[in-house]
């Protein structure tokens, strides 16, 4: 089943795909620059509207698996293109991301790998479908999309290949991409691709080079997050992953201190275990064992408390939440909050809401639990948070999709009616940003 997808057929080519990947997931244990508008005009030729039902089908199996149709030189300035819109390095406008950092080190990578190339330009396409409203460069991204998930089952079944960089890399771009495109079969965040990869090809692999440094900073929050919604212990919790040093690598886009929010995702990471161990604790379980997870929890408690004193006292304390006087009416809280910038509230945010998880997994255990007021606390800073994230992009929306849920489950009903309004703002908010296929 080839071409562009308009028929069952071509949903059964995913299907099938879901199969190489649990057949190889088997043999192991689980452990704003401008667009060229010269590229847009000749991405027609990857197809055109007439062509694009015969490019595909017209393709020998040995090429259909190659790489990209578009010429080299193209390919590589709607990468390039795609990466300097999103993450500029301009002083007065770059945005300190770990996920830029990882973009940046993509360009120099292409040519070498189908999966890879494939995957980038998926993405890429779909960037700029959505920034112009080109339905030529939709299509171009969803023939990328299906040429890399094609590409991606055969290197899974390649010993050589299932492990390597460029599959990893590829995993965890087409995640990206269905993320943005309303896939009606999520092939890769229906595996957990990412996730399992990372953890097949173990911590050592981080110091190979910045590509793979900078893939691991890039991915450690969406697979702890990952790890907390399956209710499963998070990889990255194992002594190889939390003795990875920070600061391998310098980039523009890296903050300038990495060792604090390498500290706090390395306790992040140990949060989905400890959830799940002390969920399992019941009338049988020993006083010893119950004992244990207790004072693991306890010490990760005050191990984050120490990370936020320390983290907002830097900057001569610029990095601490800023109240200020709310500005609606029938705002249910005595102010809101402001901070010194979107990385600043997104780890904040997610500080108030995993150290929520923590508490609450705790108290079962603790029948001196005086933390009830500590975790409506955070709950409150959480929702006086809702309004800068609102503003903060794409990432304070996904902070705030995280976030607000877990306060809504430990405020007072009294505020539920607020906490759900904006819940479904900010699912709003993700349902705009996504592209509606042509052919999916």
């Amino acid at each position: 089943m080839v071409g562009v997808p308009t028929s069952k057929g071509c949903r059964l080519c995913l299907q099938r795909s879901v199969k190489v990947w649990e057949k190889f997931h088997g043999l192991f244990v689980d452990p704003s620059t401008k667009f060229s508008d010269s590229v847009m005009r000749r991405g027609r030729a990857v197809p055109s509207a007439e062509e694009a039902g015969e490019l595909v089908p017209a393709m020998s199996p040995a090429v259909r698996l190659g790489q990209p149709t578009t010429f080299k030189a193209e390919r590589d300035q709607v990468l390039s293109s795609f990466v300097s819109a999103m993450f500029p390095l301009g002083s007065s406008t770059a945005q300190i991301s770990f996920l830029g950092s990882w973009l940046w080190h993509l360009p120099p990578r292409l040519g070498n790998s189908a999966v890879l190339d494939h995957a980038a330009l998926s993405v890429a396409w779909a960037y700029f479908a959505k920034l112009y409203g080109d339905p030529i460069a939709l299509r171009n991204a969803e023939i990328s999309y299906l040429c890399a998930v094609r590409s991606l089952a055969t290197a899974l079944d390649d010993a050589k290949e299932q492990l390597s960089s460029s599959v990893l890399c590829a995993t965890v771009l087409l995640g990206h991409f269905e993320t943005f495109v309303n896939v009606s079969y999520a092939w890769i965040r229906h595996a957990g691709g990412a996730a399992r990869l990372m953890g097949l090809r173990g911590a050592q692999r981080c110091y190979e080079s910045a590509f793979e440094y900078s893939m691991f900073l890039a991915c450690r929050g969406a697979i702890i997050s990952e790890a907390l919604t399956s209710g499963k212990p998070c990889i990255l919790e194992s002594e190889s992953w939390q003795n990875i040093p920070d600061g391998l690598i310098e980039f523009p886009l890296l903050p300038p201190s990495p060792d604090m929010y390498h500290r706090i995702f390395g306790y992040f990471a140990l949060i989905p275990g400890l959830q799940s161990r002390m969920s399992l604790c019941n009338r049988t379980t020993s006083d010893e064992r119950r004992n244990a997870l207790l004072l693991t929890a306890q010490q990760l408690q005050r191990d984050m408390r120490q990370w936020y004193q320390e983290y907002t006292c830097q900057d001569n304390n610029l990095r601490e939440p800023r109240a200020i006087s709310p500005i609606s009416e029938g705002y249910p809280f005595r102010s809101q909050y402001v901070y010194h910038g979107v990385m600043s509230a997104t780890i904040i945010v997610a500080y108030y809401s995993y150290l929520i998880i923590l508490n609450q997994s705790i108290a079962p255990l603790d029948a001196c639990d005086g933390e009830i007021s500590e975790t409506q606390g955070l709950a409150t800073a959480i929702c006086m948070s809702a309004d800068y994230c609102l503003h903060a992009g794409y990432c304070g929306t996904q902070t705030m999709r995280l976030a607000l849920p877990i306060a809504h489950s430990v405020l007072p009903r009294y505020y539920h009616q607020w906490t759900k309004k904006w819940m479904e703002r900010f699912d709003a908010i993700m349902e705009a940003t996504m592209i509606q296929p042509l052919y999916f």
